[in-house]
This record gives C-alpha cells, structure tokens and sequence, in this order.
C-alpha cells in the first residue's frame, strides 16, 4: 500500500510558501492604500548673482507626479558638499548648522496645494539681500515637505520621513572677497 501522506519538509515548504504569499498580498494591500507621494520642482539647482540690497524675484514650480493630490509645505535651509559623494549635497536641518542667510528667502505661502491632475503650481519667493550681506557664494536650500512644521522640527529633535523635494540656491553676492592664504 503506498502511503500517501507528504514528508514533513514538504508540508512545511508548503506553510512558509504560504506565509510568503499572504505577507506579499498583504503588503501589496497596503501599497495600494498608501499611494506613494512623488513631487517634482521646476530648478532643483539654482545660479543667482545679486548685490548687497538687491531684491531678486523668483518662481518655483511644482507637480504632484503621482497624481493622487499633495500639500507641501516650504522651509529654508543651508547646504553643502556631501564629502562622500562627488557631485552632491546635503541639506543642513540641525539648527546649530543653519546660517543668517537663510532668512534671505522669503515667502508669503505657508503651504502649496497640489493638484491631482497633476498640472504645475507656482510658488514665487524673493531672496532679499540685505545692505551689509557679506560678499561671496551663500548655499541656501529651498525645500518642499509632505508634513507642516513642528516645534521639534524647529529644534532639530525629530526623525522625518516623508515626501521632500529641494531647489539648492548658489547665490553669489558681489562685492570685495578677501581669501587669506597661508603659505608655509
């Protein structure tokens, strides 16, 4: 009489397929509730020369990719070079990192709808150069975040995840530059 029964290493490959197959609809499910946010800015990398005083008048635009409909709230921040990485930057949110420049950007929209149809949204901000704005290249980033703003954001205590896009600003203020040179 043959014995019909599955040996136990079958059986459980059987289990754990099964357990893969409810884990990958599963997460499927959750995908397809969670759609992804995906915004796109007109400049990510923006050359501005301007003088001590100046007023300089720009116009950033977005789009909701994903075409599911955003909100997206602006901040401003300082960049620089990542030394890991030739070529790119990194956006500089703890506090103690942020320089005076910064508050050169300003804006008066606290937040930009995006809609679903997924046509482009104008943002205009002004970078307002003060009479005493120190003379050479100022990096300033302009970033646009899926969540508004916290307390503990503006005190560089929290971790956030979400969806963020940025236009890194090299303005260049003109005026006389000193590089100190020491030459051993």
């Amino acid at each position: 009489m043959k014995n019909n029964l599955l040996p136990k290493q079958s059986i459980f490959n059987i289990v754990r397929l099964t357990v893969v197959i409810a884990c990958g609809v599963l997460a499927g499910n959750y995908m397809l509730a969670s759609p992804a946010q995906a915004v796109t800015i007109s400049q990510p990398i923006l050359e501005i020369n301007a003088a001590p005083g100046e007023t300089i008048y720009q116009l950033e635009q977005l789009y909701d990719d994903a075409k599911k409909g955003i909100t997206v709230y602006p901040w401003v921040y300082n960049f620089t070079e990542n030394p890991d990485r030739e070529g790119s930057a990194i956006v500089l949110t703890d506090p103690a990192d942020l320089q005076p420049d910064r508050e050169w950007i300003k804006y008066d929209a606290s937040r930009v709808d995006l809609p679903a149809d997924g046509s482009l949204v104008d943002f205009p901000y002004r970078i307002e150069v003060p009479a005493n704005g120190e003379p050479g290249t100022h990096l300033i980033s302009l970033v646009f975040r899926s969540r508004p703003p916290t307390q503990e954001d503006l005190d560089g205590t929290t971790v956030y995840i979400g969806s963020t896009v940025a236009t890194n600003i090299f303005l260049k203020v003109s005026g006389r530059i000193v590089d100190l040179i020491n030459v051993e």
